[in-house]
């Protein structure tokens, strides 16, 4: 179910952005809008729950590690793995892409099946790991920006560096929330939005453009 919504989103925002030229500010602004059209179902549920589902809404929307198990790692390790072996075949795609929609056409790209093929394949990545552990924001914006810093737009290497990044923050986060606590564990969901606002501000007044 959570493939099934994500995928739902992710076409119908690629389609807004096919109909608007794919621009990125486009892109952006129609995933706010399906952001805030989710949110208002999430909270109408919540509305209408009782008090122990609302509870159980809640804490899921507050994304904590503490839901994990190894059938859920194992699980969203193999989507990671799978997905990691698809997204390779397109590499140099995904590279030419980051210069320009023209000069990747003008390299025989394929633009708009890469994008769609790309945007399923993060919506894969997404649910398997959200549908376990709930909501954690800003990892998926904040740790590409940091690979792209270190290793620039070679996808070869943002990549792979992203994965990683990810994963460091995640920990980071989640060490953080066992220290802050005071004896619970506050979710890393919260942690990793008071840290990602601050963060991603920074990293997008020291980059010239966001793409």
């Amino acid at each position: 179910l959570a493939f099934i919504f994500a995928g739902g989103v992710s076409l119908a925002i690629y389609m807004v952005g096919k109909m608007k030229g794919m621009s990125t500010i486009t892109i952006i602004l129609a995933g706010i809008v399906m952001n805030f059209f989710f949110v208002a179902l999430q909270q109408l549920l919540q509305y209408k729950a009782s008090a122990e589902v609302a509870q159980l809404i809640a804490s899921w929307t507050f994304g904590s590690l503490t839901r994990s198990s190894w059938t859920s790692v194992a699980v969203s390790g193999c989507i990671l793995v799978v997905c990691a072996i698809f997204v390779t075949r397109y590499v140099w795609q995904l590279t030419a892409l980051t210069t320009s929609e023209e000069n990747a056409k003008s390299l025989g790209v394929d633009t708009e099946s890469v994008r769609l093929k790309m945007f399923m394949s993060a919506s894969l990545l997404t649910a398997g790991a959200v549908s376990f552990i709930g909501t954690v924001g800003f990892v998926g914006l904040v740790a590409p920006h940091c690979a792209r810093l270190l290793v620039g737009e070679d996808q070869r290497y943002l990549i792979p560096a992203s994965v990683i990044f990810g994963s460091l923050l995640m920990l980071a986060a989640s060490i953080t929330a066992k220290l802050i606590g005071g004896g619970s564990m506050i979710p890393v969901g919260i942690v990793t939005s008071l840290v990602g606002v601050p963060a991603l501000f920074i990293l997008l007044m020291k980059t010239r453009r966001w793409e």
